[in-house]
Parts: C-alpha cells; sequence; structure tokens
C-alpha cells in the first residue's frame, strides 16, 4: 500500500513539474511568436549575415523572422515656420503675434514640399490600423538593383539618369521587373522575388524596430530626399545604413512591392507573412510602392509611407531591391 502510495505521489509532481516548466503562466504571446519565428534558419544565418549572388554581384543580407506592429498611428507634431512658407503649403496653420505660423505635420514629417491635407489623418489614412505582423526569416537586397546589374541580366539601361553602374536603376515597371527576375532565376540555382510590404516594411525598420526613417529618426542621416539630393539619384550606399545593413530604403529611389494596393489593405492582412491581393478589377492591375525618392520630402521617405502605382507605369524616381525566397 505504501508503494502504490508512493508512485501515485511521484506521478503527481512529475505532472505538476512538467507543466510549471511549460511557460504557460506568464507567457506573452507576440514575444514568443516573435521567438518562434526567429528560430527559423538561426542555426545558419546571423541577423545582418550577407551573401553575395556570384553572377550579378548583388549583396544580400538576412533578416532573421520575428512580429513586429506594421502601420503607423494616428497623431503628428507642430513646426514653427515663416508665414508666406505656411501659405505656400497651403495646411492647416495658426499664426502668432511674432508673425510666425505654427504648422501641423504628419508623425515623422520636418518639411512638405507639396501641399499638406487639410485634415493630417487623411495623409496617412493608408498607414492604418497598426496591425501585428509575424515574418519568416528572408535576404532581402543590400542595396536597389543598380544600372550595373541591370544591364547584366537585361542588357539595355532604361534610366533618365545614366549616372554610373553603382547607381539605382529606374524608369522600370513592376512588369519590367518581373522580366528581370525570370531572367534571374532562368541563370541561378535560386529562386528571387521582390519583397511584400510587409517583408519591406520590417526590414527597413531594423527587424521591425520603431524607426521613423530607415535607421533613424533623422531623415538627413540615411536618405537622400528633395533637401540634399541636388534633384537626382545618388550612388547606393552613400547614406548610412541601417540596423541590419540595409542601404537606402528611407529615400533615393521608390521601391516596387510585389502586394496589390488598396487604402485598406491593412484590415484585410493575415497574422503570418501577409500580402495583399484583390479580385476586384481596378485593384488587380494596380502595385504598392515604399520607400520615398530623392524627389520627395521627408514625410514620403518613412519607414511606414505608402503609395502606388499601375503595375505597367514607369517613373524615374521608383525602383526596386530584390529578396531571395530559397
Amino acid at each position: 500500500m505504501r508503494q502504490l502510495l508512493f508512485c501515485m505521489t511521484s506521478i503527481f509532481f512529475i505532472i505538476l513539474s512538467s507543466y510549471t516548466n511549460s511557460g504557460c503562466e506568464g507567457a506573452t504571446p507576440e514575444k514568443d511568436d516573435a521567438v518562434n519565428y526567429g528560430k527559423a534558419n538561426s542555426e545558419q544565418h546571423q541577423a545582418g549575415e550577407v551573401w553575395i549572388e556570384p553572377w550579378t554581384g548583388m549583396e544580400f543580407v538576412w533578416v532573421p523572422g520575428g512580429c513586429f506592429q506594421m502601420g503607423t498611428p494616428e497623431g503628428g507634431s507642430f513646426n514653427t515656420v515663416g508665414v508666406q512658407e505656411a501659405k505656400a503649403l497651403d495646411g492647416n496653420f495658426v499664426v502668432s503675434i511674432l508673425k510666425m505660423a505654427s504648422v501641423f505635420f504628419p508623425a515623422g514629417c520636418t518639411s512638405m514640399r507639396t501641399s499638406i491635407p487639410a485634415d493630417f489623418d487623411q495623409y496617412t489614412m493608408d498607414e492604418r490600423p497598426v496591425h501585428k505582423v509575424c515574418l519568416n526569416g528572408f535576404w532581402i537586397g543590400k542595396h536597389e538593383v543598380t544600372q550595373g546589374q541591370w544591364v547584366k541580366v537585361i542588357g539595355d539601361n532604361p534610366s533618365y539618369f545614366k549616372s554610373g553602374n553603382d547607381y539605382p536603376v529606374e524608369q522600370v515597371s513592376w512588369d519590367d521587373i518581373f522580366q528581370f527576375i525570370d531572367s534571374l532565376n532562368n541563370k541561378t540555382d535560386v529562386v528571387f522575388s521582390i519583397p511584400t510590404e510587409a517583408q519591406w516594411e520590417y526590414a527597413a525598420r531594423s527587424g521591425g524596430k520603431n524607426e521613423i526613417y530607415s535607421g533613424s529618426n533623422n531623415a538627413t542621416e540615411v536618405a537622400w530626399y528633395y533637401k540634399n539630393s541636388e534633384n537626382k539619384t545618388q550612388k547606393v550606399g552613400t547614406k548610412l545604413a541601417n540596423g541590419l545593413g540595409i542601404h537606402d530604403m528611407s529615400g533615393n529611389l521608390r521601391e516596387w512591392c510585389r502586394d496589390m494596393y488598396a487604402k485598406d489593405a491593412y484590415s484585410n492582412h493575415s497574422l503570418h507573412n501577409p500580402m495583399y491581393v484583390s479580385e476586384d478589377k481596378k485593384r488587380k492591375f494596380s502595385r504598392a510602392i515604399r520607400g520615398g525618392s530623392y524627389y520627395l520630402n521627408s514625410c514620403d521617405v518613412r519607414c511606414a509611407s505608402r503609395t502606388w502605382s499601375w503595375r505597367d507605369h514607369n517613373a524615374v524616381d521608383v525602383g526596386f531591391r530584390v529578396i531571395r525566397e530559397n
């Protein structure tokens, strides 16, 4: 009888010990998810590790998996400028007795090149709701694809600014890019594509950190935009990299993403590895664009800023970067 009681007591404590060590008490779902996603390929790769594609010389940076809050909250700040400048901006402003104007900018904006919308929440409406996203680890281009790399794969240079092999290629449509991707895939053993919006923003924010610009809260440190670009593209990699070693995700060129575009895309995102697609006839031909450019203001080079174009259109301030899918 004593032996039976001893065995039953031992079994009880083993079960209790197993439950206690399971980590159920006080578990934080977001942290647990981030850890689980971060484990993917963690034995082989370290954050910021670089892999070079031998044919084109494109450098790729490893972005560990994890979870983050995608998007930007409502709100902004007031900045003091001259009255004439405020009038030129055509935004909401209040003139003080010192004849200075207090102008309201969306969060992360210190200057505007174009008109400020009367309702500033409208300016960032397509960046909401802020929502949790979890991603597997992936490789992403350290730089925007350059003119030299494009010529290597396609054979001609469509760029308006033909400044040299180390400058980013522009005037390429989304459809043009996938001709590049298909040619690259056919000539290598690796599968390439372009990032989803979620992958793009997560990488831009140094792995989902709370950064306004890619690697800094100061646009001038990391971005070529209208205040410092001399109204043209600049050689890739000449501004500071972000926390993962990736350059120019704020400014220089806007960048195509894989997703279709919709203002309400975030309301339709899945938790895991989201990519927005739609059967709507108009949306099927639209594609998301991220990152801002040499031509745009500090608002538009924020990590969270979104815009779009038709998939067969090109522009002098739109390029792309590549991800590796295997």
